[in-house]
């Protein structure tokens, strides 16, 4: 009986140290760290295609030259309008070539005269020599998207008439920005 019982010890024990050798437990532990990557959002949401036409066909239409190395800004120059209601327009794409969504916002324009005084209100409300449409923009640009033929009106919207001292002409600068935020899940 003492016999038996070392037996069935020595099985026990044997079958506990071979159960072990033929089970095991494995654990991963690790943390993850995640960034946005704001370089290639900013470097990626581009204007990729700018052309300016005329309502005066007589008038040469601009399709190089416009946009910055960068793609990050427009450039141009106008011929003079000289009729009432005539138009130049600027039409351009946005592209976004980044890997998040692009929320944009509607284009906001600030105007300012000859002399540097900022006439923007004045635009807005149609008190001024010009008007300014923007298309809309607003909503997400998916990744690898592209938004066609956007387009920013310029519009003479009363005659100009030269000045005492013999001035036939007037100018005006127009800066437009467009803001753009990343999105996730596009």
């Amino acid at each position: 009986m003492k016999k038996t019982k070392k037996s069935i010890l020595i099985l026990v024990l044997l079958l506990t140290v071979g159960f072990a050798a033929v089970t095991t437990t494995l654990y991963i532990n690790g943390t993850l760290h995640l960034g946005a990557n704001a370089t290639d959002f900013e470097t990626n949401v581009i204007f990729t295609k700018a052309e300016l036409t005329y309502s005066d066909t007589t008038k040469t239409a601009v399709t190089t030259g416009l946009i910055s190395e960068d793609g990050k800004t427009i450039t141009f120059e106008t011929d003079t309008l000289k009729s009432i209601d005539e138009t130049a327009t600027l039409t351009y794409d946005i592209t976004n070539n980044s890997q998040y969504g692009a929320s944009l916002s509607d284009m906001v324009c600030t105007v300012t005269n000859e002399a540097g005084t900022d006439v923007t209100e004045a635009v807005n409300n149609n008190t001024e020599y010009i008007t300014l449409t923007p298309s809309a923009l607003t909503g997400v640009l998916a990744t690898k998207a592209v938004k066609e033929n956007n387009t920013l009106v310029i519009k003479m919207r009363r005659s100009y008439a030269p000045t005492e001292e013999g001035k036939e002409t007037t100018s005006y600068t127009v800066s437009c920005t467009i803001a753009a935020e990343g999105t996730t899940g596009s």
